[in-house]
């Protein structure tokens, strides 16, 4: 398998992990299933356990896991709407993943940009960026 291809799995691997906990914290947010309240400590847990095995591992002060952010409506990660369109290598521990995440029904698209870097001999995320139209630049989103 190519460089390329690892780095492809990796990043379609987290999304899984992340759609699947997402959909999971969906579900406990429900009130009357008791709501996130009830279950905030198992999403905490099972996201730093994904966090553990993708992510590298430094201070978020305004990351997912210190705010335990989500998207309601739908998981924030979703390989079925976010398609990987470019891959590039800027330096020999890093690749720059770029994505375009379409929802049809809406005629609404958004690019992404997901640094991977090499540690210690295993791929981690470690920065997730948005285009921003307006700013004409990359924008710096919480993982």
């Amino acid at each position: 398998m190519s460089e390329a291809a690892d780095v492809s799995k990796f990043l379609i691997s987290f999304f899984d992990e992340m759609t699947a906990w997402g959909k999971q914290v969906i579900v406990w947010f429900d009130r009357d299933k008791g709501g996130l309240g009830d279950h905030h400590q198992a999403a905490h847990d099972a996201l730093t356990k994904i966090y553990d095995v993708y992510v590298t591992d430094r201070v978020r002060k305004t990351g997912r896991l210190a705010r335990m952010s989500f998207s309601l409506g739908m998981p924030d990660y979703d390989k079925s709407i976010e398609a990987i369109c470019e891959i590039s290598r800027p330096t020999k521990s890093s690749y720059l993943i770029e994505t375009m995440r379409s929802i049809p029904d809406d005629d609404y698209e958004e690019r992404y940009r997901f640094k991977v870097v090499i540690k210690d001999g295993a791929l981690r995320l470690d920065k997730r960026e948005r285009f921003s139209e307006s700013e004409n630049r990359w924008v710096n989103e919480i993982i």
